[in-house]
């Protein structure tokens, strides 16, 4: 009985109080203030040094709230500038709008346009005239413009518009100059031309004539590519293949013939 009268407060057992400090400091503070053993200069600086952390912790909280209500103010800048948008495009006076969606995905505008009597061919239909019409090139949320012929029952947001009619996009021509300077060179396809040539009768004949490359919205390309080529009597002939390659210079839907 004796012992247990002379033991310590546990305020001034150091080990405690230190673990109170790092595990719940207000309990911490309490003990080294409470402490006989504890050096006023250590409490001091206890103190202090709490105050500063509480006060860095207070001006972060007060500055991810302020980030995040400019973030909300400038997503919902972005959006009634681009609800207005889409009510302007519908109401355009050139074309019979269909169908206007922006994709956040790619940052991209896309419209659906109705082709009765033939209006894309006649009017000569072009993404500049939606630019400069809605001066679209001073957005800087929208990337590019795609135009679509209208089908009933389609749905741009569904993603049911596969392929497009025209395209001109930022993000676009930045991702076909890298897969042009990976994949391309002097009229070639490298990934196409390896597929190629496992069905050319004389692979060491081949000789590429012209190539075309065309962006999709999946982030591939349809290659085309003519070339020359000797056949199975060893004569040179024109001809014809495509496919769809995609950034990463995987080949599908290989197609040879004219």
């Amino acid at each position: 009985m004796e012992n247990q009268g002379n033991k310590p407060e546990w305020y001034n057992k150091k080990s405690t109080v230190i673990l109170w400090c790092i595990f719940f400091f207000p309990v911490g503070l309490y003990a080294i203030w409470k402490s006989s053993v504890i050096p006023k200069g250590w409490k001091i600086g206890y103190t202090i040094l709490i105050a500063i952390l509480f006060i860095i912790s207070q001006n972060k909280e007060k500055t991810n709230k302020n980030n995040d209500v400019k973030t909300d103010k400038i997503a919902n800048t972005i959006k009634v500038n681009i609800d207005s948008l889409i009510n302007l495009v519908k109401k355009d006076s050139l074309f019979e709008i269909k169908d206007v969606y922006y994709n956040t995905n790619d940052s991209s505008l896309n419209i659906a346009i109705t082709n009765k009597g033939n209006v894309i061919k006649e009017k000569d239909y072009s993404t500049v005239y939606f630019d400069k019409t809605y001066h679209l090139d001073g957005i800087s949320c929208i990337d590019g413009v795609f135009l679509y012929a209208y089908k009933k029952g389609h749905s741009l947001k569904k993603g049911d518009y596969k392929e497009y009619l025209m395209g001109n996009s930022k993000r676009v021509g930045r991702i076909t100059n890298m897969f042009k300077e990976k994949y391309c060179s002097e009229n070639r396809c490298v990934p196409l031309e390896v597929y190629l040539k496992q069905s050319l009768n004389d692979p060491d004949s081949y000789e590429s004539n012209e190539l075309s490359i065309d962006w999709q919205k999946d982030s591939s390309f349809i290659v085309v590519n003519s070339f020359r080529a000797k056949n199975a009597f060893g004569a040179m002939i024109l001809n014809k293949c495509s496919a769809i390659v995609d950034i990463n210079g995987n080949v599908s839907d290989f197609k040879i013939g004219n």
